[in-house]
């Protein structure tokens, strides 16, 4: 929604195949479903009746846990690889060949 938000900002004079009504619309009707996501968001990570430091920890736990482990795996992947599969991994998506 934020690239679309920023699309309809910034480039709406690109052509393309759907648009949401006019510039003025397409910006409001994003910046309410915005609204309504973060106000889910917010509700949906401080349920009522809750513990407020359990739920914190729990959530930041659940966070570091998960990157954490991907940050490991990876730096295993990165030290397992050749200097020439380095380079090839190194250079940006677009040369590759």
């Amino acid at each position: 929604m934020l690239a679309y938000l920023n699309l309809r900002r910034r480039l709406d004079h690109l052509p393309r195949d759907f648009k949401m009504g006019s510039r003025t619309t397409g910006i409001t009707v994003v910046s309410m479903l915005i609204v309504i996501f973060a106000i889910g968001f917010v509700a949906s990570t401080f349920p009522t009746g809750g513990n407020i430091l359990t739920i914190i920890f729990y959530n930041v736990g659940g966070i570091v846990i998960f990157l954490g482990f991907a940050w490991w795996k990876y730096s295993k992947y990165v030290k397992g690889l050749t200097v020439e599969e380095k380079r090839i991994e190194a250079s940006p998506a677009s040369d590759a060949s």
